[in-house]
């Protein structure tokens, strides 16, 4: 039997975390049939660190990210937590190309911006969480999405 003096109660004084969800995407093209739980191992050691708790987790195995139409789950999470929803502040994915391989980067960063829209920040965990009023972040961002996409069209031109 525990005894309530025996209980450990919240320190008051402990700084609330910061609630996210997470997006996790393999393609079926990555033959990595273990890369959502490293996916998901990184992300959630990243939220750990950093004091954030994860409330959901989304996840599109064997999916492409070439577009967003065919990733039921980012569909949802979108449709469903990002538009609707205010009880939580990040959207935390490993890096950009899980987030998609869009031919077009700015259909990336335009998901990133509905995000923002809403008032949820996206933030890739392989880059950390951008500093206050960081001019260059979005650059490397946008650097980034440039990468995924070419690699994908470079994987599409050898295949």
């Amino acid at each position: 039997m525990v005894h309530w003096w025996e209980v450990d109660l919240p320190d008051a004084d402990a700084p609330a975390l910061v609630r996210a969800v997470a997006y996790y995407r393999h393609s079926a093209q990555d033959r990595q049939e273990n890369s959502i739980p490293i996916q998901q191992d990184q992300v959630r050691a990243w939220a750990n660190q950093h004091g954030v708790e994860i409330i959901r987790e989304f996840f599109d195995a064997g999916r492409s990210g070439l577009n967003s139409e065919d990733r039921p789950a980012f569909m949802e999470m979108m449709d469903e937590w990002i538009a609707k929803r205010n009880d939580f502040e990040y959207v935390l994915c490993l890096d950009v190309s899980r987030w998609g391989r869009f031919q077009d980067i700015d259909l990336s960063a335009q998901f990133s911006a509905i995000c923002k829209k809403n008032k949820k920040q996206v933030i890739y965990t392989t880059i950390g969480k951008p500093k206050e009023n960081d001019p260059l972040y979005p650059v490397y961002a946008q650097f980034e999405r440039f990468r995924a996409a070419q690699y994908s069209r470079e994987l599409s031109d050898k295949v």
